[in-house]
């Protein structure tokens, strides 16, 4: 269920032209979340604004991940995810994890979850100040973070 939420937030955002967001292929990248690998596996077959998805499993240095249009951030990798949202913090790269306050920490888009449904914290001043424009559905799914 992750997955399909992941992809389908691509959906609902536009990426400036100035930035990596209009490169050939859409990186979708992801930090820690080794039980993720598997699930994110089917998105290589699909595609955000025609553009091919090419999955990265970024090691923990993290190097790759300016590259990245999207980084999905395991809770698994907490303890190293202020550091990465500090790089990416003027960067027009969408930051997507479920570990409990991403939102409030900096991150963009936290998947929550309440019993078998999931749901999303957005953090609207970090997504602004990357340049990206979040799709007003999308906002009104969305519990608004009020966060820097």
């Amino acid at each position: 269920m992750k997955t399909a939420l992941i992809y389908k937030l691509t959906k609902f955002v536009t990426w400036p032209e100035r930035s990596a967001g209009m490169a050939p292929m859409f990186a979708l990248c992801v930090m820690g979340g080794e039980e993720m690998h598997d699930a994110l596996q089917v998105l290589e077959n699909r595609q955000v604004n025609n553009r091919p998805i090419r999955l990265l499993f970024l090691d923990s240095a993290g190097q790759e991940m300016e590259q990245c249009q999207l980084v999905y951030f395991s809770r698994n990798g907490r303890a190293r995810i202020a550091t990465y949202l500090g790089r990416l913090r003027d960067s027009a790269t969408l930051t997507v994890g479920d570990a409990e306050g991403f939102a409030g920490d900096g991150g963009m888009v936290e998947i929550t979850q309440h019993g078998r449904r999931l749901g999303f914290d957005i953090n609207l001043s970090s997504a602004k100040r990357s340049g990206l424009s979040l799709a007003a559905p999308l906002l009104d799914l969305a519990n608004i973070v009020e966060a820097p």
